[in-house]
């Protein structure tokens, strides 16, 4: 498991948080071969993607709903371009890239949803926070299947992915 759920926060809500960033390669993606879930690609570093609301430096949520196009095989296809999202894979070419994901295993504590409904929680609560899906989501479509989550007592900590600070101090 990479990302985590946090305990209650001080509303009484389930808290998300991204536990560790692993740097986008081909040898890493294995890691999540045969992983079933929703994923998160961010740049590794810099100032972030000015969103309407907030700055990020994450750019694509996707998902994986079988283990034949497990969550390793996606992100090999996203570096190697064969996923399609030409976007996602220029971003790859010229920045470094990291990654975390939600394994089946943690997403069986929400229920019986669906794994692209619980993407689409994912991406509606990006753009709640943000003002836009990542900018390698397709903007144009709606984010999958409506939820059965509740989007009031269940909320995600997107600090991980914040913009990265790299100005010198004296």
């Amino acid at each position: 498991m990479i990302a985590d759920w946090d305990s209650r926060n001080k509303d009484g809500n389930l808290k998300i948080r991204f536990s560790e960033l692993y740097p986008l390669s081909a040898a890493t993606a294995r890691f999540a071969d045969g992983a079933v879930g929703v994923y998160f690609l961010g740049i590794a570093d810099g100032l972030g993607i000015g969103y309407p609301f907030k700055k990020s430096r994450l750019i694509y949520i996707g998902m994986s709903a079988s283990r034949q196009n497990s969550i390793g095989k996606r992100l090999q296809a996203h570096l190697s371009g064969r996923s399609g999202n030409v976007a996602l894979f220029n971003y790859a070419k010229v920045r470094p890239v990291v990654f975390s994901y939600f394994g089946n295993e943690v997403l069986s504590a929400l229920g019986v949803c669906p794994v692209p409904e619980i993407e689409g929680f994912f991406l509606r609560e990006f753009e709640s926070v943000h003002g836009a899906y990542p900018i390698c989501n397709n903007q144009s479509s709606a984010a999958g299947p409506a939820s059965a989550l509740k989007h009031a007592a269940l909320k995600v900590d997107w600090t991980a992915w914040n913009e990265v600070d790299h100005t010198v101090r004296p």
